[in-house]
C-alpha cells in the first residue's frame, strides 16, 4: 500500500513520535502483531506460575493429578510458541521491509528533486549512505525494539497482574521499575545522541573518502602518492574505530545498568517474599510469589 510522503517525514527531535508517525499507516498490522506476541511470549511470564504451582503440589502433598494438569499447561504453554512465532515474525518483518521500500522510495524522489549543485557537493557515497545503511538502521531499531521493548513492556504487566492477584504486598516493588528505567534513559540519552551522531557522520565521511579514492586511483598511481592516499585512509579509518569504540562503551554501560536493574529488583523480591515467609510476617506459601 502506499504511503503518503508527509506521513515519512521524521523529526530527530522527537523520535518516538516519529516512530509513531511512520508506523501510522500499519496500525491494525502492528496491533495484530503485538495481539500475536503477547500469546507467543506468555511463557516468559506464565512458566513461573506454573512452576510455583507444581512446588505447591509437591509440598503442601496436593493430589497427583494437580502435577499433570500443570504439566499439561506447561506443554501447552511451551508449544503454541513455535506457530505464534512464526507468525510474529511473518506479521512484523512484512510491517517493517514495507516501511524500509516506502522510506528508500521517499528518500529517491527527495533527492531527485535536489539541484545539481547539491549532488556535486555531497558525491554519490554519501547519497548511497542515507538510501541504504540509514534505512538499515532503522529497520533494525525496528527488530530490536519490536522484540525486546514489547516483551519487556508485557513482562512487566504480567508481572504486575500475576502478582497482584497472589500477594499483592509485592506490587510495590515491581512499580519500581518505572522510576528506575525513566532515571536510566534521562541520565544517558543525551549522551547516547550525541555518540550516535558522531559516529554515523564519521561513518558518512569514510563513504565519502572511500568514493573520491576510487575515483582518484588512476591520478594517485599515476604520481605515486599512494601512501598518501593510505595515509588519509588510515586517519578517516582510525576516526571511525574510535567513534565506534565509544559508542560501543556506552551502549554496554547501558546495557550492565539495565542488567543489575531489573536483577536487583528480583533479588529483593526473593529476599523479600523468603524472610516474610520465615518469620511470619503474612501468610506466604511456595507458590504465592510470581518472580519473573
Amino acid at each position: 500500500m502506499p504511503t503518503n510522503s508527509a506521513d515519512l517525514t521524521v523529526d530527530a527531535a522527537h523520535p518516538v513520535r516519529a516512530v509513531f508517525r511512520l508506523l501510522r499507516p500499519a496500525r491494525w498490522r502492528v496491533l495484530g502483531a503485538v495481539a500475536t506476541f503477547v500469546v507467543k511470549d506468555s511463557p516468559t511470564w506464565l512458566l513461573p506460575v506454573l512452576t510455583a504451582n507444581v512446588i505447591d503440589v509437591v509440598v503442601s502433598h496436593k493430589p497427583v493429578r494437580y502435577l499433570w494438569i500443570n504439566a499439561v499447561l506447561l506443554a501447552v504453554v511451551l508449544l503454541q510458541n513455535i506457530p505464534t512465532h512464526v507468525l510474529w515474525v511473518r506479521l512484523s518483518s512484512r510491517i517493517i521491509r514495507h516501511l524500509g521500500i516506502e522510506l528508500r522510495s521517499a528518500l529517491t524522489a527527495h533527492l531527485q528533486r535536489l539541484s545539481i549543485g547539491f549532488h556535486s557537493r555531497v558525491g554519490g557515497s554519501l547519497l548511497q549512505t542515507k538510501v541504504v545503511r540509514d534505512v538499515e538502521n532503522v529497520e533494525q531499531m525496528l527488530q530490536q525494539v519490536g522484540q525486546a521493548g514489547t516483551s519487556a513492556v508485557f513482562v512487566l504487566l504480567g508481572a504486575l497482574i500475576l502478582t497482584g492477584l497472589r500477594v499483592p504486598q509485592f506490587v510495590p516493588l515491581f512499580i519500581l521499575v518505572v522510576p528506575f528505567t525513566a532515571v536510566l534513559i534521562a541520565a544517558i540519552r543525551k549522551r547516547s545522541a550525541t555518540r550516535n551522531e558522531a559516529f554515523r557522520r564519521r561513518v558518512e565521511r569514510l563513504n565519502a573518502h572511500v568514493n573520491e579514492m576510487a575515483h582518484l586511483m588512476p591520478i594517485t598511481r599515476a604520481h605515486g602518492l599512494e601512501q598518501a592516499a593510505v595515509r588519509r585512509m588510515r586517519g578517516t579509518v582510525e576516526e571511525v574505530g574510535n567513534a565506534g569504540f565509544a559508542l560501543d562503551m556506552l551502549n554496554g554501560r547501558l546495557g550492565a545498568f539495565s542488567w543489575v536493574t531489573y536483577q536487583m529488583l528480583g533479588a529483593v523480591c526473593l529476599v523479600g517474599a523468603a524472610f516474610v515467609a520465615y518469620t511470619g510476617t503474612f501468610a506466604v506459601t511456595p507458590g504465592d510469589v510470581v518472580l519473573l
